[in-house]
């Protein structure tokens, strides 16, 4: 259950109030019921752009796998917490801009620990930040559209004084998409991803994960109710992990469709 109200405070200022009310039974342990306010001020003095500055408090209850599954779950797992601030601003021109500052401060945060005989099990960090910044430019025209994204993250496991597992430091994201005919589209994505860790529970010490580029494309042909895709992932078929042990696919080739049987697209 969740309120909101905006606020027209003068001429291009907006006052943002909420508050959301989270409850979870539990089959097993105490329930738990959580309220999180917000708060938030935008700034438009064009229609073209704006800026923001926001604070939300957010809950993230435990999923019912990671509460009762036969091979990692934990009853006793609780609910994570966390304080999120964001300084942001948009800009719509000749391309789309935006970027944005955050800091975010976790309670009891959620995460997995891969045991000793291979299995997973979640449990509680008690205290963790991801703090960092995000940039996006996009650029639209009648048949192409381009977008590159930049995402920094600066985190930490403070109760374990350590890096979060499996989180790389920078990550840049690339989408082309051509539609050269009517019905036909081209869609090329592509990720560049710095180095990371994941700590390996049995020798006690931090394992490397190293950075990775990966490229896939999508060519697809839509007819009423019906699309028949070709996707390529993993076109230059590098090896990379994003958990040490277990390696991603290499180059696969995919030929399908999809069909809206009810008619409701």
């Amino acid at each position: 259950m969740a309120v909101e109200n905006h606020w027209a405070l003068s001429a291009g200022w907006t006052l943002i109030v909420g508050s959301s009310l989270d409850y979870l039974r539990k089959f097993e342990g105490p329930s738990t019921s959580r309220i999180n306010p917000l708060a938030g001020l935008k700034f438009s003095p064009r229609e073209n752009w704006e800026a923001h500055l926001s604070f939300s408090r957010k809950s993230r209850f435990p999923s019912m796998r990671s509460l009762y599954s036969p091979s990692s779950g934990n009853p006793g797992l609780l609910s994570e917490s966390g304080n999120l601030w964001e300084l942001g601003a948009t800009w719509t021109g000749p391309v789309f801009l935006s970027g944005a500052v955050f800091f975010n401060h976790f309670d009891d945060m959620i995460e997995s620990v891969r045991l000793p005989d291979g299995s997973r099990r979640f449990y509680n960090v008690g205290k963790a930040s991801i703090d960092g910044l995000e940039i996006q430019l996009r650029k639209s025209l009648k048949t192409q559209e381009a977008m590159i994204s930049y995402t920094y993250l600066h985190h930490r496991n403070q109760t374990e004084n350590r890096p979060l597992d499996a989180l790389p430091r920078h990550n840049l994201s690339i989408e082309l998409s051509f539609s050269p005919v009517r019905r036909l589209n081209w869609t090329i994505f592509g990720l560049l991803v710095s180095s990371s860790s994941w700590y390996d529970l049995a020798g006690q010490s931090l394992l490397p994960i190293s950075g990775y580029g990966d490229f896939e494309t999508v060519l697809s042909f839509s007819l009423p109710r019906f699309d028949i895709f070709l996707k390529v992932s993993n076109i230059l078929n590098k090896a990379y992990f994003t958990e040490p042990g277990f390696p991603c696919r290499g180059r696969t080739l995919e030929l399908g469709f999809k069909a809206d049987i009810l008619g409701k697209s």
